[in-house]
């Protein structure tokens, strides 16, 4: 199920890719149905018919904010806690991709793409947007059936506030970082937080959020090498939807996390743009994410006060069953 899940879901970013880029749309775009596409294959219809309104909607809003870094800086923190919010049912990893879209709409808005032989409007925007989450979507729930395949288990109330802390404040400082010194790499030093945080206090905690950024590393360097080596822009966007394929198969295979934080990352790279872009703004993406790392482990080290209170709060909510003499 896992391999023909994964297979299916490579043509179904290739098919409509091929329509956007015979169309002259960017690759950012194309990432939009990547992102409803894992929302669905992982959680299921309704997570994925979220993803798809959140995206036709969310990305028209972001696209117009990214035009003020304060309007940028809102919009992302609002989606930051909304995504933080979603490991109350445990959704965060399935709709990851979806709040990194935001992140690559604000610093790429495809309305001032100067590249595209006929821009884009709003309107268009919205109608793209809608029309390859809902292929996406539909087309992923038929293989499914549209049950969840890898749910995690839903975090607790109190977990849950420590991280939409970190996922808050960790917006609101890359944002403006990003939108007021027009950082090239911008979406890497958004996303990292989002995929280097969790919600939960644990042994090694820092150390496996560096293992998770050089994860991020990894996969950025994946995808910069593999746009130095292949020849066309088609290729490349071929390449990345392999790559996020991959990815929902190593989640749904339940494989080691790094694994498909390496896949996701490394297909967020290669929808970024095209090859020329992408390997222009390679040094610039490498940076941005360990700027991002540094950000992350810092808030992470904050929010361990938060972490342990809600442990504690657990062990009294639900003391040790006693054992008979």
């Amino acid at each position: 199920m896992v391999v023909f899940v994964t297979f299916i879901a490579v043509l179904i970013v290739v098919l409509p890719g091929a329509v956007l880029h015979r169309l002259g749309l960017p690759g950012t775009i194309g990432l939009t149905g990547v992102a409803a596409m894992t929302a669905t294959a992982i959680l299921g219809w309704r997570a994925g018919a979220v993803s798809a309104v959140a995206l036709s909607f969310g990305l028209v809003v972001a696209d117009v904010s990214a035009h003020f870094w304060l309007t940028a800086t809102m919009v992302m923190v609002v989606v930051s806690v909304a995504y933080g919010l979603s490991a109350m049912k445990g959704w965060q990893w399935g709709l990851m991709l979806t709040t990194i879209q935001f992140a690559v709409i604000i610093v790429n808005p495809p309305t001032r793409d100067l590249t595209l032989t006929h821009p884009l409007s709003v309107l268009d925007l919205f109608l793209v947007t809608a029309g390859t989450t809902v292929f996406a979507v539909a087309a992923v729930s038929l293989v499914t059936r549209g049950h969840a395949l890898s749910v995690e288990k839903p975090v607790a109330a109190d977990r849950v506030v420590a991280y939409v802390v970190m996922l808050g404040l960790a917006a609101a400082i890359t944002t403006p970082i990003v939108t007021v010194g027009h950082l090239k790499g911008g979406p890497a030093l958004l996303m990292t937080p989002m995929i280097v945080l969790e919600p939960y206090l644990r042994h090694g905690m820092i150390g496996r959020l560096l293992d998770r950024g050089w994860g991020v590393l990894l996969g950025s360097l994946l995808g910069i090498g593999a746009a130095v080596a292949l020849n066309a822009d088609w290729a490349v966007y071929v390449t990345g939807s392999c790559a996020a394929a991959f990815a929902i198969g190593a989640k749904l295979a339940k494989w080691e996390y790094r694994r498909y934080v390496e896949a996701l990352t490394a297909a967020v790279v290669l929808f970024s743009g095209t090859k020329a872009a992408i390997v222009a703004n390679g040094r610039e993406r490498m940076v941005a994410t360990m700027l991002g790392l540094v950000i992350s482990a810092a808030l992470a080290a904050l929010a361990i006060p938060l972490l342990r209170r809600a442990r504690s709060d657990d062990a009294q909510s639900h003391p040790p069953t006693p054992t008979a003499s």
